[in-house]
């Protein structure tokens, strides 16, 4: 027994014997010790990780009983630049390295709430904020063309639209909010027509600020809160998109057929930019759960029903210094609707 003993205890002696240690430090670009660097020693020819450490308070490190071979030693840490040392290690050897690391900045995009009449970080402003972007309006107007529903169905607290030709009592949080167009108002407390939701076409926009909440920045219009329409923007190659969509009621098929056709084209040649975005919808009828047609009333705002909506937009866009850019646009919205059948 005692023989067996001597033997077992001998085995991991002769293994040990048969490797290589490895010794290090890592240092920072004025030669001061990094501490908590990860390191990994890999196989050069397959990729294979065969030790991981870090280093000390001190920043050393060591990897004992490495096999003989050609590794490829990485260190990584946050605040600095990955670096790699490749490395042949020999049996019964040890082996010491230095490692430096330099320092690396993250740069973080700002971000900014352009609702607001100055520039805002999103941590600073008192109001929540809601932001649709191209992938969320894309998959409301798959559903309905009426931006006051886009809206109602994505933004807490709007409540919902009224179906008609305005977006009177559309309120936010009980209030009414402050519409405006690239930071332009769109409606004003003095005679708000309640409009200001049937003034662009959803394929001429970009994406749209909402900021929840009362707030002076916009004189007492923005009660409820203030919903910002910002418009497409050139691209940087030539693109072109055609769309075509339909809907309807099962009660009538042929009465409530809606159809629609979007058209754009927007690039950049020469460092000037251009949109140009065109649009049509002609509305049917509209019908309950039970298959009841809902009548319009001439009298009041008028329902969608029935109605040819035209939306035409265009955008350019030129340089004027290395940081400043001159953009000029236009947009033309018509709804008209013939009741005369109703």
């Amino acid at each position: 027994m005692s023989a067996c003993l001597l033997l077992t205890c001998a085995a991991p002696s002769a293994v040990h014997a048969q490797s290589a240690d490895l010794r290090g430090t890592v240092t920072d670009a004025q030669d001061r010790p990094i501490p908590s660097v990860n390191l990994v020693l890999e196989r050069t020819d397959a990729g294979e990780q065969i030790a991981g450490t870090s280093t000390t308070v001190d920043g050393t490190f060591r990897i004992d009983a490495v096999p003989p071979g050609t590794y490829r030693l990485v260190a990584s840490a946050v605040g600095y630049a990955k670096a790699t040392q490749t490395m042949t290690l020999e049996a019964n050897t040890q082996r010491r390295v230095s490692l430096r690391l330099e320092s690396k900045s993250y740069g973080l995009d700002e971000v900014v709430v352009s609702a607001t009449r100055t520039r805002e970080a999103l941590g600073s402003v008192a109001s929540s904020v809601s932001v649709l972007g191209p992938q969320d309006l894309q998959s409301q107007s798959a559903v309905t063309g009426d931006l006051g529903d886009m809206l109602a169905q994505t933004v807490p607290g709007l409540a919902p639209s009224n179906g008609s030709l305005s977006n009177f009592g559309q309120t936010m949080r009980g209030r009414s909010p402050f519409v405006m167009i690239d930071g332009v108002p769109q409606n004003t407390p003095l005679r708000d027509g309640a409009r200001s939701l049937r003034t662009s076409s959803p394929e001429a926009i970009e994406r749209i600020e909402v900021v929840r909440g009362a707030s002076a920045l916009y004189g007492y219009g923005a009660t409820g809160g203030a919903i910002n329409i910002i418009t497409r923007e050139p691209t940087s190659e030539l693109e072109g998109t055609t769309e075509v969509g339909v809907h309807g009621s099962g009660a009538d098929v042929s009465e409530s057929f809606t159809g629609r056709l979007h058209q754009s084209i927007s690039g950049r040649e020469g460092g000037v930019g251009f949109v140009a975005s065109g649009s049509y919808e002609s509305w049917g009828q509209f019908y309950d759960g039970r298959g009841t047609l809902i009548p319009q009333d001439p009298r009041g705002q008028g329902g969608l029903a029935g109605a040819d909506e035209w939306g035409l937009f265009g955008k350019v866009d030129a340089p004027v210094a290395p940081s400043q850019r001159v953009s000029a646009s236009v947009n033309y919205y018509s709804f008209r609707q013939d009741l005369g059948t109703v």
